[in-house]
């Protein structure tokens, strides 16, 4: 007989330890982002569209991106209807809020790559060098910090102009979103609003969502998050409304297409 219970007793041990570890395996789960080329495959593809945003049997399809290979891209503010959709940075100054519209996004520099992290979480880098033209606010003329736009004197540089800064993008433990941060140092931009206080730096991090080749800021999102500030990490909350469109092509010989990414539960 306690031969029998020590049996017993041994095998529920067992089962709570299995049941244990299944918990805790599940529990380590994690999203992981990675990106992929969009492109037509001729009536055999799961995407309806060019952006891979809308799945059904189409025309498009997802196709891989090596682990580890750098592919060039393309950053702009043009939707899947090949609009331009002005990025719009809200903050408040001395009590009055202000909109700064940026109407065209230009990448300078950029290139992503698929990686895989040592917990064996999949995720995108990457670096970008982005210039915002065409700015306007209806309460301040805008200005490029400095002669040129390229910084160091403060003076006013070309008007309509922002270039920000390196910037770092990662999906590794972002879960569904991509977080820009500087290259180096704490800010992402600095500008001149006349009339509205004169020069700021934008400063922090920010996150946008990604959705087919977009990758989409939310004013709320932003602001509820609140690690994106004017002048320093305690300054006023900016708020980001609009999103960025991406493309790219691994070779210098291939045209550049749609990146789309994929978000899926990695050990």
């Amino acid at each position: 007989m306690n031969t029998r219970r020590a049996l017993v007793g041994l095998c529920m041990l067992c089962a709570l330890l299995i049941s244990s570890f299944a918990t805790q395996t599940a529990a380590a789960a994690t999203k992981g982002t990675t990106a992929f080329t969009c492109k037509e495959k001729g009536g055999e593809g799961s995407f309806t569209d060019a952006h891979c945003k809308t799945k059904g049997s189409g025309a498009f399809q997802h196709v891989a991106i090596a682990e580890n290979a750098k592919t060039e891209v393309l950053v702009s503010n043009e939707t899947t209807e090949g609009k331009r959709q002005p990025l719009v940075f809200k903050v408040t100054i001395g009590g009055s809020p202000i909109s700064v519209s940026a109407g065209k996004v230009n990448s300078v520099v950029a290139s992503i790559e698929n990686k895989k992290a040592a917990s064996g979480e999949h995720y995108v880098s990457g670096t970008d060098m982005i210039s915002v033209t065409e700015v306007s606010s209806s309460a301040c003329g805008v200005y490029a910090f400095g002669s040129g736009g390229t910084g160091g004197g403060g003076e006013k540089g070309a008007e309509g102009t922002v270039i920000l800064h390196v910037l770092t993008a990662t999906t590794e433990g972002q879960g569904d979103s991509l977080k820009f941060t500087p290259a180096s140092g704490t800010i992402l931009a600095e500008l001149v609003l006349e009339g509205c206080g004169g020069t700021f730096k934008v400063v922090g991090s920010v996150h946008c969502t990604p959705e087919g080749a977009t990758c989409n800021f939310s004013h709320n999102s932003v602001t509820t998050e609140g690690t994106l500030r004017l002048n320093s990490a305690t300054g006023p909350k900016v708020g980001i409304e609009g999103g960025l469109t991406f493309s790219g092509r691994e070779s210098k010989e291939e045209p550049f297409t749609p990146l789309s990414s994929t978000t899926v539960e990695t050990p």
